[in-house]
């Protein structure tokens, strides 16, 4: 009987039904939810991030992103409360300043009937993080990260801690195009930072030109907004509903994800952009929360889907994810992909000038 209960929590996970699971399964305990689905994950990754870009039941959101991120595997019993209570971090001063502006419209984090015990979760994560890296320290707009999943996990604190941990260092799979650590986003020099900026240039010139030339002919250069979409991964700029989908789509894709995303924005807002001048296009970038210049959240992630990445970019992305370096993306050659997935063999013959390509 347990069995054929847990095959249908994989089963309904995994297809991304729309019910709630509490209903269908009474009584099922999160962690058998859990289990089920790192098996099902295990046996089916490519199967698991597909449904994970489609969306699962909002009851089961935590548990799959904790699958994606494979807290289980990752989580080390007692270690957090350990360093909870003997970390000494330099930028608690800097963290205690930001935790009033993190969500402060959320009835969590700015209603003072939850905000004390909310920011002193936040504060506990942040300040061990820091303490274990100092090689990325602090940098505002990790404490929105840090912020959403103690929302989307229901204030879980060590489980967050543990999820925030991952995000920023995970490292690379090899067999799947998911989440990469995005610790370089923040870590001195802004190495990711960069090297995403200067990939989404180079995206830009290939799917939205006329968008990049108007920005470049308003002179509204894309360090005055995209560096805040991308060193926040959009958490203070798009609605909350929007958030937690474009966030089930990152933890599918990883950060090439968040390039996709990017486009897919700038595609849906290019007509009220082409027409405006530089303070306008300004305000149009840095106003999005009230979503009404945007799609729905499904046709964001529709669009995302479609936007095509450049073999050799992504090879580059990856690198300075493993690296932490960055260097100058050079000139590449305009090679349509016919797979979605990350390719060496292709790679390769990209470095090579396109030889051993015709017979793929």
């Amino acid at each position: 009987m347990i069995s054929r209960v847990k095959a249908r929590v994989m089963a309904v996970i995994s297809l991304g039904e729309s019910e709630g699971l509490g209903d269908l399964v009474p009584g099922l305990c999160e962690e058998d939810a859990e289990c089920s689905l790192i098996k099902f994950a295990e046996k089916e990754p490519f199967v698991f991030h597909r449904r994970l870009i489609k969306g699962p039941p909002p009851v089961y959101r935590w548990v799959a992103w904790k699958v994606a991120l494979k807290l289980k595997q990752r989580r080390i019993p007692g270690r957090y409360q350990q360093l909870k209570t003997s970390h000494d971090s330099k930028f608690l001063p800097i963290i205690q300043r930001d935790l009033d502006r993190t969500f402060p419209m959320h009835p969590l984090f700015g209603d003072a009937k939850y905000s004390g015990k909310s920011q002193a979760a936040l504060r506990n994560i942040l300040a061990v993080f820091v303490a274990c890296n100092p090689h990325i320290g602090y940098c505002q707009g990790m404490n929105f990260v840090a912020g959403f999943l103690l929302i989307i996990s229901g204030f879980r604190e060590e489980e967050s801690f543990w999820a925030f941990l991952s995000i920023m260092t995970n490292k690379i799979d090899e067999d799947l195009i998911k989440v990469e650590g995005v610790g370089g986003l923040y870590s001195e020099g802004f190495p990711l930072l960069r090297t995403m900026d200067r990939l989404l240039a180079q995206t830009l010139c290939r799917t939205l030109p006329l968008v990049k030339e108007h920005l470049a002919a308003v002179e509204l250069r894309e360090e005055l907004w995209l560096n805040k979409w991308l060193s926040m991964i959009f958490l203070h700029h798009l609605p909350m509903a929007h958030c937690v989908r474009v966030w089930d789509y990152f933890l599918a894709r990883g950060a090439s994800g968040i390039l996709k995303i990017c486009v897919s924005v700038l595609k849906h807002i290019s007509q009220k952009l082409l027409s405006s001048d530089f303070a306008e296009s300004f305000e149009i970038l840095k106003n999005l929360k009230d979503g009404r210049d945007l799609p729905l959240p499904e046709k964001l992630i529709s669009t995302a889907e479609k936007v095509s990445t450049d073999w050799t970019m992504l090879d580059h992305l990856r690198l300075a994810l493993a690296d932490n370096q960055v260097s100058e993306i050079p000139e590449l050659p305009k090679i349509e992909a016919q797979r979605k997935l990350f390719d060496r063999e292709t790679i390769r013959c990209i470095r090579e000038g396109g030889k051993g390509l015709e017979e793929k």
